[in-house]
């Protein structure tokens, strides 16, 4: 769904730790060369397509995506990599996405 956004080029959906226990959703979105897009626009693109659970707390964008030597996205290395400086947290944001 992600990926119907025209300023994205690839996407990963992966789950980081929630300080309440269960597992939060993470969005990592590397941008078409030429495009910009702020991490609340992943998020807006995401209200009324998917469920309200599903909508990524979590977004991180990436210059570059971890890949195998197939060329596969290597979530394992982004859910390692855990909160880094460059996500966004909707909620320490205070934004609310609308259901």
């Amino acid at each position: 769904m992600l990926l119907r956004h025209p300023a994205i080029a690839a996407c990963a959906i992966y789950p980081l730790p929630s300080e309440l226990g269960e597992d939060e959703v993470a969005a990592a979105v590397q941008l078409r060369p030429g495009h910009a897009l702020e991490a609340i626009d992943v998020v807006k693109h995401c209200e009324g397509q998917i469920a309200h659970f599903a909508i990524p707390r979590f977004v991180r964008i990436v210059t570059e995506m971890p890949l195998t030597e197939n060329g596969k996205i290597r979530k394992v290395v982004l859910r390692d990599a855990g909160m880094t400086a460059d996500i966004w947290d909707r909620e320490a944001a205070g934004y609310k996405p609308r259901r």
